[in-house]
């Protein structure tokens, strides 16, 4: 839940961990349509799968058969990614109203002290262990999604699928860091965003130098199933390193008060 001291933590920190009921119950049925998908797709490409149906697979085995459908059919595995961000599960979980009922508390007053919220994109992301090639450096969201975002109203939600900490992928923060708002970011060329000679924190498709911040500062956030980080969008943040032997699957949503000051800023309405 999202008492005032979660709320505050937000306000001070730029980010906080909630968790409901409501959660992990979405959590679960996005678990069991990937669960469904996968042992379809298995199925089609000619793996064995003995014994093993949609209803009694364990969640170990859904991650051994993934890595298993990517070694034997890349492109198989690319089709189950694509799958699960068009996925009607992925809806349930980022809309679900008691998710958008505690968001609406982070958000600053409005011109009109309304809030409505508004979705701006979600994804659904599968990082295999020792992938360090698509990954994130640090960032803040709002240097890839200000356009259709807020200047003061728009956040991050990041649901982990399964437990997240320090070597398993979890994201990294800079905490209090969003209080220096957006940051100028440098862009990389399509060869270096995802080359491992290129610094980590420099990765993706566009990063804030180092000279704009501490190595040392940067703390992961242990999240486990059914809890949920948010994000202030100029929180700076990137992309944990996956060292289990374990997929790292996590959803996400960038969502934003409609009311919110400069929201979708090129009509200029407010």
């Amino acid at each position: 839940m999202l008492d005032e001291n979660s709320v505050e933590h937000f306000r001070s920190e730029g980010y906080v961990k909630i968790k409901h009921k409501n959660i992990i119950s979405q959590v679960n049925n996005l678990v069991s349509y990937l669960r469904e998908v996968t042992i379809s797709v298995a199925q089609e490409i000619g793996m064995n799968l003995t014994d093993k149906s949609s209803e009694i697979i364990e969640e170990d085995d859904l991650h051994q058969l993934l890595i298993d459908i990517h070694k034997l059919n890349p492109k198989a595995f690319a089709f189950i990614y694509d799958v699960m961000n068009r996925s009607s599960a992925i809806y349930h979980l980022m809309l679900a109203d008691s998710l958008i009922d505690m968001i609406s508390k982070l958000f600053p007053s409005s011109i009109n002290e309304k809030c409505l919220v508004a979705m701006n994109n979600f994804q659904f992301l599968m990082q295999r262990h020792g992938d360090e090639a698509n990954i994130n450096g640090v960032h803040q969201d709002s240097g890839y999604f200000s356009e259709y975002g807020s200047i003061d109203s728009s956040i991050v939600v990041w649901i982990p699928i399964t437990d997240v900490y320090f070597g398993a992928g979890t994201i990294e923060v800079i905490p209090a860091s969003h209080k220096r708002g957006p940051l100028k970011h440098s862009q990389n060329s399509i060869k270096l965003r995802k080359s491992l000679v290129t610094d980590r924190s420099e990765r993706g498709g566009i990063f804030v130098p180092k000279s704009e911040y501490k190595e040392g500062d940067l703390i992961p956030i242990d999240c486990m199933k059914g809890e949920a980080a948010i994000m202030h969008y100029d929180l700076l943040h990137r992309t944990g390193l996956n060292h289990s032997q374990k997929i790292r699957m996590t959803a996400l949503a960038r969502l934003s008060n409609v009311f919110g000051k400069n929201y979708i800023n090129k009509y200029g309405i407010w």
